[in-house]
C-alpha cells in the first residue's frame, strides 16, 4: 500500500469511471489532487498506466495518444485548481484495456459524465472519497 506522499511531486496518472461507464485518465502534473483511495493504491494505477501504449511524452501529442486508445484525458491546472479535459476518445476502449481498468477494485467513480464535463474540481479534496 502506498502513502499519499508517494505521488507528491511526481507525474502520477490515475483513472476514473463515469456514470456512463466511460473511463478517463487524470494527470496530476506533480501537483494535482487525487482521492485518498487512489493515492493509497498508486501502484495499481501505475501498473495500468504501463499497460497503455502511449507516445508523445513531454509534448501535447501525449493527450491525443490517450484519445487514440479510447480514454478521455484530463490534466491538472494549478491556475484553475481543477482537472481540465484535454482530449476526447477517438475510438472505443480495446477489450483488454477495459478489462484492466474494470479489474481495478479501487477505481474512482465520477458522479457525472466525462462527455459533458470539461473541468473537474476535486470534490474529494475534503471528504477523501
Amino acid at each position: 500500500m502506498n502513502t499519499p506522499t508517494d505521488i507528491e511531486g511526481r507525474e502520477f496518472d490515475w483513472f476514473s469511471i463515469d456514470q456512463d461507464g466511460r473511463y478517463a485518465l487524470f494527470a496530476t502534473a506533480g501537483y494535482g489532487i487525487a482521492p485518498e483511495r487512489v493515492r493509497a493504491n498508486a501502484s495499481a494505477y501505475d501498473a495500468i498506466g504501463e499497460f497503455i501504449p502511449i507516445t508523445g511524452w513531454g509534448s501535447a501529442a501525449v493527450w491525443q495518444s490517450y484519445a487514440r486508445v479510447g480514454l478521455y484525458a484530463y490534466d491538472w491546472s494549478d491556475m484553475q485548481g481543477a482537472y481540465v479535459r484535454v482530449a476526447l476518445p477517438e475510438v472505443a476502449l480495446p477489450p483488454q484495456l477495459a478489462a484492466e481498468l474494470a479489474a481495478c477494485k479501487e477505481i474512482h467513480v465520477f458522479d457525472g459524465s466525462f462527455s459533458n464535463t470539461g473541468m473537474i474540481w476535486p470534490e474529494w479534496r475534503n471528504d477523501d472519497s
